[in-house]
């Protein structure tokens, strides 16, 4: 199967754009060993290989000096090609990854906790003949979906009602594979109600045109498009509080993590939606006066034991 990779981006003299992932071809993820794309033009730069199968693609680009230098990468998660069959080449048109706008609805606070949603068994699987779509989608509430609308029997003819839910296996992106479309057609994304399947509202903007300019069992990707969310932006209220000033009557006195169960019970209850504590980790770093700091934590995820409860280590 043959992959070619489409990306646009303006590099300065003596720059060069290079791509690594998760196969031989790509450096096996080394940055040392990654492919070269070719310019094709003042913007656009291609890479083609092959491989025996395609089940999930995973790579990133970085701008690299003529030295081997590199000057810049991308913002966030890999770009991810997911399982095709019976296809002779895949083409992926691709977009360079910069920190968002809404960089902070793209962190597991939101994606695992706040806006997380059952996780569909599987992704989807392209077949030669299909164009697929995958869109960045963030800020979509647990009891909203992604859908997809436009010209065509395939898209709904423009019938909200007809829309056709996006695959969301890799929230915050979501995926859908449409077979049949080989004219240039005009869509649109929408938001919809996850249970009902109910118009909510549509994406902003002037219609997207797809145009598909495919050979026999070919598979056209669009990686990397961000959806013009109509939505406002999620608004949650909450507390800020330091474990030592947690207080119940099972504590030693200095506050523990038992009493987080209690703070959160009571955020629940209160319809708060975050809890932010301040570092309770070790912060020494220079073993002078400026471990005193602390916001100069080591480690946003270890914990202390200071605020272990006694009575809950068991035996030793």
């Amino acid at each position: 199967m043959r992959v070619k990779l489409i990306i646009n981006y303006r590099t300065r003299w003596g720059e060069s754009v290079f791509v690594s992932g998760n196969t031989p071809v790509l450096g096996s993820n080394s940055i040392e060993q990654a492919l070269r794309l070719e310019p094709v033009s003042d913007s656009d730069w291609v890479a083609e290989f092959d491989v025996k199968e395609l089940h999930r693609l995973e790579y990133t680009y970085l701008i690299k000096t003529e030295h081997g230098v590199v000057l810049r990468s991308e913002w966030g998660k890999r770009h991810i090609v997911g399982e095709v069959d019976d296809a002779s080449i895949v083409v992926v048109y691709d977009n360079w990854q910069d920190l968002p706008d809404d960089a902070q609805f793209y962190s597991t606070a939101f994606t695992k906790g706040i806006f997380s949603r059952k996780q569909p068994s599987s992704g989807v699987v392209a077949t030669g003949g299909d164009v697929v779509l995958n869109v960045f989608a963030p800020m979509i509430n647990s009891n909203q979906l992604v859908a997809v609308v436009g010209e065509g029997e395939q898209l709904g003819n423009w019938d909200v009602l007809k829309a056709k839910p996006l695959n969301s296996s890799d929230f915050p992106k979501w995926s859908i594979a449409l077979h049949g479309i080989s004219e240039p057609v005009e869509y649109k994304f929408v938001i919809l109600n996850a249970a009902t399947k109910g118009f909510e509202a549509w994406e902003y903007g002037n219609n997207r045109v797809l145009e598909p300019e495919q050979t026999q069992g070919e598979v056209t990707v669009l990686n990397n498009l961000v959806l013009r969310n109509p939505m406002s932006l999620w608004r949650g209220a909450g507390t800020a509080i330091p474990v030592f000033s947690l207080r119940s009557e099972d504590d030693f006195g200095v506050g523990d993590f038992y009493d987080l169960f209690k703070l959160i019970d009571w955020a629940e209850a209160t319809g708060q939606k975050v809890i932010q504590l301040l570092p309770i980790n070790d912060t020494t770093m220079t073993r002078t006066w400026l471990d005193s700091y602390p916001y100069n934590a080591n480690s946003t995820f270890a914990l202390h034991p200071m605020y272990i409860r006694p009575d809950a280590i068991g035996e030793l």
